[in-house]
């Protein structure tokens, strides 16, 4: 990353860490509202790596954004924070971030310590759709695992009568629903990705790598998660873990297998 990029990440990640300790709290100390404070140091923490993101782009002739891991994992979680905006929004419920702010100032903390090489800029056209269409897809499976977990959570708080949480969260059928068309979304773009990234590996002769072979498990968990909802109706505590079992994967995927550089680096010709 360039010395704007690491500026830009350490200051979000001042912001990021408050948000993943003061979302979750609210839900721990319900006659506390940290809500606000912690919705505007989040969005602070957006703005300020989205800007690390342009001062790299233009670093780079405007073509860098998709030329590093840590880049892509910075976008994604630009995207994810504003689609858990948008949920707040949603659901007018204002403990709903508290499961995904952690995992975001995590994925930050992550990416920037782990050691990456250097890559070339992604120019072909059809690379890029398979990048941006997964992108938006994690996206959309981050927020399917937050409304995964604020059901297990408010059901918990259901059998054991601790009823003043309750306005905190989306109701059960609400979480339920949102995570199901989460996914739904997600399955989607991910699908159409690996397409598109199939077909460049395939042109290209790549071996197949453990990436593409937790990207496959990943695709299957969430399609065997909707076959079954759509042909049994079947909800519940059940359902949620496998959400949140597929969004585990998109996180090792992500986080721990190396992205290939001679994938990343092919011409605009490949393909």
């Amino acid at each position: 990353m360039t010395p704007a990029c690491y500026a830009a990440a350490a200051l979000a990640i001042t912001c990021y860490l408050p948000a993943a300790v003061l979302y979750p709290l609210r839900l721990i100390r319900p006659d506390h509202d940290h809500t606000r404070p912690a919705r505007v140091m989040l969005l602070i923490g957006t703005a300020v790596q989205a800007m690390g993101l342009l001062a790299h782009a233009a670093n780079e002739g405007g073509e860098g954004v998709f030329g590093r891991h840590a880049n892509l994992a910075f976008l994604l979680v630009i995207v994810m924070v504003a689609a858990l905006v948008w949920l707040e929004r949603r659901t007018s419920r204002p403990a709903v971030a508290a499961f995904l702010a952690p995992v975001l100032f995590l994925l930050v903390i992550f990416t920037i310590f782990r050691p990456t090489a250097r890559v070339d800029v992604v120019s072909n056209p059809w690379l890029l759709s398979h990048v941006v269409l997964a992108t938006l897809a994690e996206a959309c499976f981050g927020l399917a695992f937050c409304l995964a977990m604020a059901y297990l959570v408010e059901d918990f708080f259901l059998k054991r009568k601790r009823l003043e949480r309750l306005p905190l969260l989306p109701p059960l059928p609400v979480a339920d629903n949102l995570a199901h068309l989460a996914v739904a979304v997600g399955f989607l773009l991910f699908t159409l990705s690996l397409g598109v990234g199939g077909a460049v590996y395939l042109s290209a002769h790549l071996p197949l790598d453990d990436k593409v072979i937790l990207a496959l498990a990943n695709w299957g968990v969430y399609g065997v998660y909707l076959l079954v909802r759509h042909t049994t109706g079947w909800r519940g505590r059940r359902m949620q873990w496998m959400i949140i079992a597929g969004f585990l994967i998109v996180l090792v995927n992500f986080l721990l297998m190396r992205h290939e550089p001679a994938m990343l680096g092919m011409p605009v010709g490949v393909a």
